[in-house]
């Protein structure tokens, strides 16, 4: 996931917080790096499973910098898994 400003410039050291849904359902949250990408690992995942996990994005915070949801390009990206993928 990446976050990036109004202008399309990636925003380090802001930290993502969000859930997963579907397979796994857990809360999450990490720090964007540089390039304003952050990377979260769901809880584990039965490798019999089939089906589809979700990552949403429910805030992302950064000292004196305001989240605009409804600014948001896209909220959310789903993983999927098991028998027909």
């Amino acid at each position: 996931m990446k976050i990036v400003n109004g202008s399309g410039v990636a925003v380090a050291g802001a930290t993502v917080s969000g859930h997963w849904s579907g397979l796994t359902q857990d809360l999450d949250s990490g720090v964007t790096d540089s390039n304003g990408s952050v990377t979260l690992n769901s809880d584990t995942v039965n490798k019999s499973a089939s089906g589809t996990f979700t990552f949403t994005v429910d805030d992302v915070t950064l000292p004196a910098w305001q989240y605009d949801p409804a600014a948001n390009v896209k909220t959310s990206n789903s993983i999927s898994t098991g028998a027909g993928r």
